[in-house]
């Protein structure tokens, strides 16, 4: 939420009586992970998820999705200015390859599924 500024939380406030729950990266993640799984047609999801693992500081895999993305069909207005902004990350992305570190071993948790106990707290 701090990327909003001062105008746009007070209208949310006015609007809909409420301010803008805090959420995170990871959980983002999982939430358009889903959405692409659901929808994987929906260019839309495969952008978002690759600039929230370009965050989480995973440039291989947003860069999977973001090219994802430039293969699926711009179905209204706001998939082009989707496809638009993959291509602008996507244009980052190989401008800064060889210094982006790495990915192969990180990995986003996958808040779908429940998190494994450890022996001592099942116990």
């Amino acid at each position: 939420m701090p990327q909003l500024n001062f105008v746009a939380r007070a209208l949310v406030r006015v609007l809909y009586g409420t301010t803008l729950q805090p959420g995170s990266h990871v959980e983002a993640a999982a939430a358009y992970r889903r959405a692409a799984a659901l929808v994987p047609e929906r260019l839309v999801h495969h952008v978002e998820l690759g600039r929230v693992l370009m965050r989480l500081g995973q440039p291989g895999r947003a860069k999977s999705h973001l090219l994802r993305a430039m293969d699926l069909d711009v179905e209204d207005i706001n998939a082009h200015l989707s496809q638009l902004e993959g291509q602008r990350m996507l244009a980052a992305l190989q401008q800064h390859e060889p210094e982006l570190p790495s990915d192969e071993d990180e990995a986003v948790p996958d808040c779908s599924s429940p998190a494994p106990q450890d022996a001592a707290s099942a116990a």
